[in-house]
């Protein structure tokens, strides 16, 4: 069964200035602008036997290419704190249907989301830039041992700033959930698996005595160790791949996390 193989191809944009958290008056995320596309090709095989009404063999290979692009804005007017996510439509296919016996198809959900935080009011900015390239995941519902994924190799940008002088956080990340949905005898048996990649940014601000600061606003300042008048960045890529077969089991196959910028700079005299 899905052989040959099934490709679907999406792209999917929000519209210019969308609201992706309003939590009034305290907290405004927009999304300025943010972007998904993905190729993601399914093949597998099926065997149920109908005498014993059991399930004999069932694996997915499932192979992804995916980018994101995002631009947010965080309006904070107090201290905050809080960790969002803003999901648009899923998108579903049906590639098999036996009314009341069989039905199975892929969907796709993009997500994006942020952790924000602040210590008094600000407004945090992130543009991020995300591709994944190769990524394999074969996913065996009957035996969980013979899972493995490979491949996975993504190239990223991140561009954060913050307008003052304030402790703060903005870790926006955008994730991609690819799942075949199967279901026997109308849901009694649900078998729907998949995998969520989920890259990421944490970006952590210490602010003492600079206005207007970013990640690539540290050319005219040089790092003493101090950071008692001036600019502590923390900023990291991170990353996983998580597999799930409905409420059975899942499992983090990938996980990583990659130092983008960690350094405490003071001002020139």
């Amino acid at each position: 069964m899905l052989d040959p193989s099934y490709t679907v191809n999406t792209t999917l944009a929000l519209p210019d200035a969308t609201t992706l958290y309003s939590y009034s008056p305290y907290l405004t995320v927009t999304a300025d602008s943010a972007s998904f596309s993905a190729a993601v090709t399914f093949s597998g095989y099926l065997s149920f036997d109908w005498w014993t009404l059991s399930m004999e063999e069932l694996y997915f290979d499932i192979d992804v290419t995916s980018s994101a692009e995002l631009e947010i804005t965080a309006d904070i007017t107090s201290a905050y704190d809080h960790t969002f996510t803003y999901s648009p439509s899923d998108l579903s296919y049906t590639l098999v249907s036996v009314p009341g016996v069989l039905e199975l198809g892929p969907a796709l959900a993009f997500s994006v989301g942020a952790e924000i935080s602040a210590s008094e009011a600000v407004t945090l900015t992130a543009a991020a830039s995300v591709a994944l390239v190769d990524g394999n995941i074969h996913l065996d519902l009957i035996d969980e041992d013979s899972t493995g994924t490979s491949g996975w190799t993504p190239t990223y940008s991140i561009a954060a700033n913050i307008s003052g002088e304030v402790v703060a956080d903005i870790n926006p990340v955008a994730a991609l959930t690819v799942e075949i949905a199967v279901s026997f005898f109308s849901g009694l048996i649900d078998l729907s698996s998949g995998l969520t990649a989920t890259p990421g940014f944490e970006n952590s601000f210490v602010v003492t005595a600079a206005e207007r600061v970013g990640l690539d606003g540290v050319k005219s300042l040089t790092s003493d160790g101090t950071c008692a008048e001036g600019l502590e960045i923390d900023s990291k890529f991170t990353f996983s791949v998580e597999v799930f077969v409905g409420t059975l089991w899942s499992d983090t196959l990938y996980n990583v996390t990659v130092p983008i910028v960690d350094e405490c700079f003071s001002w020139e005299a």
